[in-house]
């Protein structure tokens, strides 16, 4: 193959010799199942490296691009979303340890337990308030109802101190007389009973020391065998409810 005289004087001749040559070398490689390492270039390309070129590099084929078994265990995620050679490490901003959860928790319970015991303190107290009002509400109640129904029984109670004379009157209209007085005394009692049910009671008179709290004096009078400041007659009967005084009785004393 003749000279290309056009090229430069710097580039490496290529003759019909060096090509048989270099096809010589390849071929004979190959057929011994390596090619041989060479820094020759055929019109200015490099040669391919061989096999045992990369390994001698300590560079492996295999070294590059993903391998077909898969990634390896330390490639693999832990059970807590980590690889194995970082599962040991905290996550960032991770959860606080169990000892502070339950320090949290047992403040939590304290705060918890305080305030049911103040409610249910509370609660008591307003029982109580409630139950306190109710009987005053009662108390206040029978107090009125009391003193409404006060003069229907001194009205008995004087009919039952007047009684008129029926001794010259007929059989028939005394025996009609006397149960016609002992319904009316029926009646005042039945009065006093229910007086007494609302918890109204008489305040006692006769014979007791005048009492300012409960007596009001209506006049006095000398009787002998009484004590000084004795109540010797009850003019009208006075009323209480416990230590409350609905009306003082007003009554005679001795001088």
């Amino acid at each position: 193959m003749p000279k290309d005289e056009s090229q430069n004087a710097g580039s490496v001749p290529v003759t019909d010799e060096a090509i048989d040559e270099t096809m010589d070398n390849i071929t004979g490689d190959a057929t011994d199942g390596t090619i041989g390492d060479t820094d020759e270039t055929i019109g200015g390309a490099p040669t391919p490296r061989s096999d045992s070129d990369a390994s001698d590099s300590g560079h492996h084929p295999s070294d590059s691009g993903p391998s077909d078994s898969g990634p390896s265990d330390s490639d693999r995620p832990s059970d807590s979303g980590y690889p194995s050679s970082v599962s040991g490490h905290p996550r960032v901003g991770g959860d606080p340890s169990p000892s502070s959860d339950l320090e949290a928790l047992q403040i939590k319970c304290a705060e918890y337990l305080s305030g049911w015991k103040r409610a249910l303190a509370d609660y008591e107290n307003l029982q109580k308030q409630n139950s306190q009002a109710r009987d005053d509400d009662r108390r206040r109640v029978r107090s009125n109802l009391a003193e409404d129904l006060l003069p229907v029984i001194d009205n008995f109670g004087y009919v039952l101190k007047h009684v008129p004379d029926v001794t010259d009157c007929p059989d028939d209209f005394k025996k009609k007389f006397d149960t016609w007085f002992q319904g009316i005394g029926h009646i005042e009692r039945q009065f006093a009973e229910a007086m007494k049910g609302l918890g109204v009671e008489p305040i006692e008179s006769v014979g007791t020391i005048f009492d300012p709290n409960l007596h009001e004096s209506g006049g006095s009078r000398s009787e002998p065998g009484k004590k000084e400041h004795e109540v010797i007659e009850e003019m009208i009967k006075g009323w209480k409810i416990g230590d409350v005084v609905l009306r003082p009785a007003k009554v005679i004393v001795n001088e």
